[in-house]
């Protein structure tokens, strides 16, 4: 799946995982397309053209008033697995979350697929038996481990010497890659403050060091431009867009007074302006927002959302770099920090 697909290309690459993994089981109906077109975030016209690519291939039926029932898929032969590295992710992450991490991965495989190898996109939950990938060493060559993974997997994979790198993980016995979170936690509620806001609020994603340090970050920033710590306030979340909108409600609900928003990602920024919007709040008029991430949503919404933007290719591209470096044997740094850079858009424009 390349980048640059159109996004319902994006959402059938979706959909055929979900059945070729068996998460839709064969025989089984996918959700209405009112759930599909909400959880996707698309017009049911955009879902349609998805679910009609699945049906001309054969992973679905298409039955008149029931819906969408899901076939068998015939797998075919993965490609030359001494060439092959694991992409794994959390199958535990809201799947709207696991949308940016999807995106880095499309950047890996085309740097992957110009040196001759090929990359498995795969999820685990906390839950899981050990994969087969992970149990037959010889299908895959190293592992890219991505986010909150459960330690569990990485424990074995240390234990079985499979070679391993961790993406936005602090897991301590891998090489990682992570991002610069309190930097950007900084550097997001200072620009509000530069944009004249008192009363900032952060909205929390799920209590892990990503989040952590980007709440820290807000902090710093308050506490540079001198105010008072009694004017913290915490939203929280759990990175999805659902989450964002119930939380900012939570807050709205209680009366609290707020001119500007700090979102730990842009997913729950968008949810939050969703319901802002809702209670008749202009954005930026009365109250200022900014996102950390840049996903793709984030320069579609309306107003466009301000965030503090991880370059994807460049974090792909240091994953591969580590990765092929790891597999020769080379010395790696135990750690690199990706920078932010500061996107000022339509949210958040005094």
């Amino acid at each position: 799946m390349n980048n640059r697909d159109p996004l319902y290309k994006k959402i059938y690459d979706d959909l055929k995982y979900k059945i070729e993994s068996h998460i839709y089981a064969d025989g089984q109906y996918l959700p209405a397309e009112r759930l599909l077109s909400t959880e996707y975030q698309v017009e049911r016209l955009t879902l349609r053209k998805a679910l009609k690519l699945l049906q001309e291939e054969g992973y679905i039926q298409t039955l008149p008033g029931a819906g969408s029932r899901v076939i068998a898929p015939s797998i075919p032969d993965p490609p030359d697995s001494s060439y092959m590295i694991a992409f794994v992710i959390s199958g535990d992450m809201d799947r709207q979350a696991q949308l940016y991490h999807i995106e880095i991965c499309n950047y890996l495989e085309e740097y992957c697929k110009a040196d001759g190898a090929n990359v498995l996109f795969a999820k685990v939950c906390a839950n899981d038996d050990i994969p087969p990938y992970l149990r037959h060493p010889d299908t895959v060559r190293g592992v890219i481990w991505v986010a909150n993974v459960d330690s569990r997997f990485l424990e074995y994979s240390r234990h079985h010497q499979i070679p391993s790198i961790c993406l936005a993980h602090n897991y301590p016995h891998f090489p990682r890659i992570n991002y610069a979170d309190f930097v950007s936690g900084y550097q997001a509620t200072k620009h509000l403050l530069q944009q004249g806001c008192r009363k900032i609020i952060f909205l929390n994603g799920i209590d892990d060091s990503v989040n952590r340090d980007r709440l820290e970050g807000y902090r710093e920033a308050l506490a540079s431009a001198g105010i008072s710590m009694d004017c913290i306030l915490i939203a929280d979340g759990n990175w999805s867009f659902s989450s964002g909108s119930n939380g900012i409600r939570a807050v709205l609900e209680k009366g609290v007074e707020f001119d500007g928003l700090v979102a730990s990602n842009d997913m729950m920024a968008l949810g939050a302006m969703q319901e802002l919007t809702r209670w008749g709040i202009q954005i930026p008029g009365h109250v200022k927002v900014i996102g950390i991430d840049n996903i793709d949503q984030s320069r579609r919404s309306t107003p466009a959302l301000s965030t503090i933007a991880f370059n994807q290719k460049d974090i792909a591209r240091t994953a591969y770099l580590f990765m092929k470096e790891r597999l020769q044997g080379h010395p790696i740094p135990d750690e690199v920090i990706i920078p932010g850079k500061l996107i000022i858009r339509e949210s958040s424009q005094a």
